[in-house]
């Protein structure tokens, strides 16, 4: 048995390395083969699910949304001001502990999601460089999320397998001696010798650009084109969602203008009248042919300014990024209804440095694709809240994000929550929950808004890998791992033995995820442990180190994959920022168990 299920580890890192099918789906199939298989009971394989680690996961999400609808975003902006203003070394300072310490209670993502649009504008404000700013805000959040139990998911699949191991959980505060000073020593470090190789940005670098560098980048240079509907037009009385246009012609609508009226943009089921004015998207030939055969009137082009310029109010142009474990993800616009259920419309797509513009609704996505989209606020942070988005410039000031009251009281939900499970008054899971209902009761939270902020496909994946790791202790697979780990470092001692499986995690975590490779190695790890009189406790630290440093390249981490073409960053930039932390890890880590 022990044997059949290396294999079946075996044959799942590797699927998860080939990225060809979702993560819930693959960990989903393993742990219904090992129930199948008898390797697991019923009980055992959905154990998982009831997990505090899954719960507690689940909860994360909606409370950090919670903290950015009560306007999270503009008070960092503000602090920022206050505390750098224009002093590059003060701003790397501020950026990195500050979005470390979000980090500590906030998902990486979500706290990466609140930083950018404030890192953004103060770049643009002060006439800074992004390249010098945007990686040391990354390496802060990925750094920050080791400091707390809440931070990161890999801190909670360690403690909660200690516990079924067993062993004492991990507390709120075991990883903070180690990852606080890792969080100051990549503060100092890249504050004094980050101007030394991090990219000054000069070339090709945008950071809040104007409309018009905007369409020029986006191949909309030449601008978009006006069309009268003529009373004999055989567009008229039907509606935009039967014209098929984008189909047809390759043209989009983006806007229909009826007296004073505006539609912008239009919805699907509205019926085009005699008089109408279309702006529309599309190649110079394509409409002609399009005005041509449906009776329309060409009025000239007008420019993506102007028609920004007279948009309704709450509607707007905005550059997005695709986020990892976003819906968009390997599915085209028009597959998940981003209009129908977003009211945003994908102009343009950006990817690579090559620009799309022809069948970008009909153009499956990729991670870190940056789009130019039209489409109300209300829509844009409702598609940031639930994953799908990440908005790196509104290409106007957004009104309306301003710090709203309630942001004292989520904050005050939040240090609550901390102090009730640092301090064992409450367990983590329920102090979780008393802390979502509280941010629910005082309004900070709406209820539909809870379960669709959530990033179900982590949840899933982290309840079906979980299991697992107790197939690997029942089956003897962990031991068999452990043995070999042991004659390759175990002559050395322990420091070689915790260095080993430390390197073993970072190098796994650069071709797949780091919750995947916590939940595989702990076993091994706390099995080393035994065999050798080491600290359950200081391995599963270690492995949960090494798997959290996946930020060392721009391989797999989400968060060097979206700034990397914004930053023009390279791949030694990611190495030279990261090295110190990640040496750090390794550090402090022998200090406290090696031997």
């Amino acid at each position: 048995m022990a044997y059949f299920v290396l294999v079946v580890l075996l044959g799942t890192a590797l699927i998860l390395a080939l990225d060809r099918w979702p993560v819930d789906v693959v960990a989903l199939g393993v742990l219904i083969l090992l129930v199948v298989t008898r390797v697991l009971t019923v009980e055992e394989g959905l154990a998982g699910f009831s997990a505090p680690v899954t719960i507690i996961v689940a909860t994360t999400y909606m409370l950090g949304a919670g903290l950015r609808r009560s306007g999270a975003a503009a008070a960092i902006s503000d602090l920022l001001v206050r505390i750098a203003g224009p002093n590059e070394v003060r701003l790397i300072v501020s950026l990195v502990l500050l979005s470390g310490f979000l980090s500590a209670f906030m998902s990486n993502l979500a706290v990466f999601a609140l930083m950018l649009p404030a890192t953004l504008t103060l770049v643009e404000r002060y006439n800074l460089r992004p390249g010098r700013v945007l990686l040391p805000m990354a390496i802060g959040c990925n750094v920050g999320g080791l400091l707390t139990l809440l931070g990161s998911t890999p801190n909670l699949a360690a403690s909660d397998m200690l516990a079924q191991a067993g062993y004492e959980p991990l507390h709120m505060f075991s990883f903070t001696p180690i990852a606080l000073p890792a969080l100051l020593v990549t503060a100092g470090y890249l504050a004094l010798f980050g101007s030394r190789f991090l990219p000054t940005g000069e070339v090709h670098t945008r950071v809040q650009p104007s409309l018009k560098e905007i369409a020029r980048e986006y191949g909309l240079e030449r601008g978009l084109y006006t069309l009268r509907v003529r009373r004999h037009s055989s567009l008229i009385g039907r509606p935009l969602h039967e014209l098929n246009l984008r189909e047809a012609y390759n043209v989009s609508i983006l806007e229909v203008l009826r007296g004073d009226t505006r539609f912008s943009p239009p919805t699907p089921d509205l019926t085009l009248e005699p008089g109408d004015i279309l702006v529309v998207e599309g190649k110079p030939g394509a409409v002609a042919q399009l005005a041509a055969q449906h009776d329309l009137e060409m009025l000239g082009r007008v420019s993506l300014e102007r028609v920004a310029q007279q948009l309704p109010e709450g509607v707007v142009f905005a550059e997005v990024l695709i986020p990892p474990r976003s819906p968009l993800i390997g599915r085209t616009p028009v597959e998940v209804g981003l209009r129908t259920r977003f009211g945003i419309h994908a102009v343009a797509l950006l990817r690579e440095g090559e620009v799309i513009t022809e069948g970008v609704r009909t153009t499956r996505l990729r991670v870190g694709d940056s789009l130019l989209v039209q489409g109300t606020r209300a829509g844009l942070r409702r598609a940031v809240d639930e994953g799908w988005l990440i908005v790196a410039h509104y290409l106007e000031p957004e009104p309306g994000a301003e710090p709203t009251p309630k942001l004292w009281i989520a904050t005050g939900i939040m240090v609550g929550m901390v102090l009730l499970a640092g301090t064992g008054v409450l367990s983590l899971v329920t102090s979780s929950l008393l802390a979502l209902l509280l941010m629910v009761i005082t309004g900070c939270l709406k209820p539909y808004e809870m379960y669709r902020v959530v990033h179900w496909r982590t949840v899933i994946m982290i309840a079906a890998l979980l299991p697992l790791g107790t197939a690997m202790a029942k089956s003897g697979a962990a031991e068999l791992l452990g043995e070999g780990l042991s004659q390759l470092f175990g002559p050395w001692g322990g420091w070689a033995l915790l260095s080993g499986i430390f390197f073993l995690a970072v190098g796994l975590t650069q071709v797949l995820s780091n919750t995947a490779v916590t939940v595989l190695l702990t076993p091994v790890a706390l099995h080393l442990a035994q065999g050798h009189g080491l600290s359950p406790h200081i391995l599963a630290l270690a492995v949960v180190f090494g798997s959290s440093s996946s930020f060392l390249t721009p391989l797999t981490d989400a968060l060097n994959v979206m700034i990397r073409e914004t930053g023009r960053y390279r791949f030694r930039d990611f190495l030279l920022a990261s090295a110190p932390a990640v040496l750090t890890f390794w550090l402090l880590l022998l200090l406290l168990g090696g031997r």
